[in-house]
Protein backbone atom coordinates (compact mmCIF):
# COMPACT_ATOMS: atom_id res chain seq x y z
CA UNK A 1 0.00 0.00 0.00
CA UNK A 2 1.27 3.48 -0.89
CA UNK A 3 1.93 5.96 1.90
CA UNK A 4 0.11 8.65 -0.09
CA UNK A 5 -2.86 8.41 -2.45
CA UNK A 6 -2.00 8.52 -6.16
CA UNK A 7 -2.91 11.79 -7.85
CA UNK A 8 -4.81 11.11 -11.06
CA UNK A 9 -6.12 14.53 -12.19
CA UNK A 10 -6.12 18.21 -11.35
CA UNK A 11 -8.81 20.69 -12.39
CA UNK A 12 -7.89 24.38 -11.91
CA UNK A 13 -10.44 27.13 -11.24
CA UNK A 14 -10.34 30.90 -11.83
CA UNK A 15 -10.16 31.59 -8.08
CA UNK A 16 -6.77 29.82 -7.69
CA UNK A 17 -8.19 26.58 -6.37
CA UNK A 18 -7.65 23.04 -7.65
CA UNK A 19 -9.89 20.03 -7.56
CA UNK A 20 -7.47 17.14 -7.01
CA UNK A 21 -8.68 13.67 -7.97
CA UNK A 22 -6.86 10.69 -6.48
CA UNK A 23 -7.11 6.96 -7.06
CA UNK A 24 -10.45 5.45 -5.99
CA UNK A 25 -12.02 8.78 -7.16
CA UNK A 26 -11.29 10.55 -3.88
CA UNK A 27 -11.52 14.30 -4.48
CA UNK A 28 -10.14 17.22 -2.51
CA UNK A 29 -10.32 20.95 -3.09
CA UNK A 30 -7.08 22.86 -2.50
CA UNK A 31 -6.90 26.65 -2.18
CA UNK A 32 -3.63 27.87 -3.71
CA UNK A 33 -4.21 31.61 -3.00
CA UNK A 34 -2.21 31.72 0.27
CA UNK A 35 0.78 30.14 -1.51
CA UNK A 36 0.87 32.95 -4.11
CA UNK A 37 2.35 35.31 -1.50
CA UNK A 38 5.59 33.28 -1.45
CA UNK A 39 8.21 34.69 -3.81
CA UNK A 40 8.82 31.36 -5.57
CA UNK A 41 5.14 31.01 -6.56
CA UNK A 42 4.28 34.64 -7.44
CA UNK A 43 4.65 33.89 -11.16
CA UNK A 44 1.57 31.66 -10.84
CA UNK A 45 -0.59 34.73 -10.11
CA UNK A 46 -0.88 34.87 -13.90
CA UNK A 47 -4.17 32.98 -14.16
CA UNK A 48 -3.37 31.63 -17.63
CA UNK A 49 -0.15 30.08 -16.30
CA UNK A 50 -1.88 28.86 -13.13
CA UNK A 51 -4.53 27.09 -15.18
CA UNK A 52 -1.88 25.28 -17.25
CA UNK A 53 -1.33 22.93 -14.29
CA UNK A 54 -1.20 19.21 -15.08
CA UNK A 55 -0.41 15.86 -13.48
CA UNK A 56 2.83 14.11 -14.38
CA UNK A 57 3.80 10.88 -12.63
CA UNK A 58 1.38 11.58 -9.79
CA UNK A 59 2.57 15.14 -9.10
CA UNK A 60 1.24 18.53 -10.15
CA UNK A 61 3.35 20.84 -12.24
CA UNK A 62 3.26 23.70 -14.73
CA UNK A 63 4.57 23.92 -18.26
Amino acid sequence: MDAYPTLKAVTPFDDYRFLLTFGENERRMYDFKPILSHAFYKVLADIKLFKSVSVNDGEIGWV
